[in-house]
C-alpha cells in the first residue's frame, strides 16, 4: 500500500534514510561505515529505498552518492493525517488530549 512504509520498516533501511536526511548527500562507503554490513548489502538497501522513492542516487565516475527525497514521505504523511482526523473525530467529549 505505501511502499515508503514497507522500506522502512526495516531499521538498517530508517538508520540510512535518517542519515541521508540529517547530513544530505552522500556517498555509499559513507553510509556502509561503522554499520557492520557489507558495502554489497549497503546498496541493496539503498535500492530499496530508491524503488520507494526515498531518496535518489547520483553517479560521479564510478562513486554513487544518495540523498533524502522528502517528497516521497508525502503519501504516508498525508494518510497519517487523516488517520489522525478520523481519530480526532471519533474522541468522546471531554476526553483528554
Amino acid at each position: 500500500m505505501f511502499p515508503a512504509l514497507r522500506a522502512l520498516a526495516d531499521p538498517l533501511r530508517r538508520s540510512l534514510f535518517e542519515a541521508l536526511a540529517a547530513v544530505g548527500e552522500l556517498p555509499v562507503d559513507a553510509l556502509t561505515k561503522g554499520r557492520g554490513v557489507s558495502q554489497p548489502a549497503i546498496s541493496q538497501h539503498l535500492k530499496v529505498l530508491r524503488d520507494a522513492g526515498l531518496v535518489i542516487e547520483r553517479r560521479e565516475g564510478r562513486r554513487a552518492y544518495y540523498r533524502a527525497l522528502p517528497q516521497g514521505l508525502d503519501p504516508l504523511h498525508s494518510w497519517l493525517q487523516q488517520q489522525a482526523r478520523n481519530l480526532e473525530a471519533r474522541r468522546p467529549k471531554g476526553a483528554p488530549e
